[in-house]
């Protein structure tokens, strides 16, 4: 007999199907729940999006989290530290200059 796993849900036992945990990714078929790759985000279990510019998406990220305060993110999978003579509010892909 043959069983379709539905999108969403896990499949490690062919007779038990498990919704997938946020942050993992379950396409049709899978029999392993997939953690979000770095620099996406999956906001539920079904979907893998792009993170935008100027945020951050560790892997596992559920959402578009701006980059943090006192970094940039140069792309959604890199945090570089702000240093002297920067600005850095949070959201940046690139720092600014200090006000003189």
């Amino acid at each position: 007999m043959y069983i379709r796993i539905k999108q969403g849900t896990e499949c490690q036992n062919p007779a038990v199907s498990i919704d997938c945990t946020l942050g993992t990714y379950c396409p049709n078929g899978t029999t392993a729940a997939q953690s979000c790759p770095l620099g996406k985000y999956c906001p539920d279990t079904k979907s893998i999006l792009n993170c935008t510019t100027g945020s951050y998406c560790p892997q596992g990220s559920i959402r578009n989290a701006p980059c943090p305060r006192g970094s940039y993110c140069p792309n959604p999978k890199e945090i570089v530290q702000c240093v002297g003579g920067q600005y850095c509010p949070n959201g940046l892909s690139e720092p600014r200059s200090c006000p003189t």
